[in-house]
C-alpha cells in the first residue's frame, strides 16, 4: 500500500465548502421540518405536510 503525503491532505481538494443556501432561514426551517418525519414509514404526504407547516410558520 503507497503512503499519502500528509501535505496532499491539506489540500484545497479536502476544503469544507459552504452552502450559501445555508444562510437562509426558510431553507434552514425545511431542512428541520424535513428532517423530523423523515423515516422508513414517511411517505410523501408527511414530507409535503412538513413542508408546507414550515412555510405557512414563516408567512406568519
Amino acid at each position: 500500500m503507497r503512503r499519502r503525503s500528509p501535505a496532499r491532505l491539506r489540500s484545497a481538494a479536502f476544503e469544507l465548502l459552504e452552502d450559501p443556501a445555508d444562510a437562509d432561514p426558510l431553507y434552514l426551517r425545511l431542512l428541520s421540518a424535513v428532517s423530523r418525519v423523515h423515516g422508513s414509514s414517511a411517505t410523501p404526504a408527511d414530507y409535503a405536510r412538513a413542508a408546507l407547516s414550515a412555510v405557512r410558520a414563516v408567512e406568519k
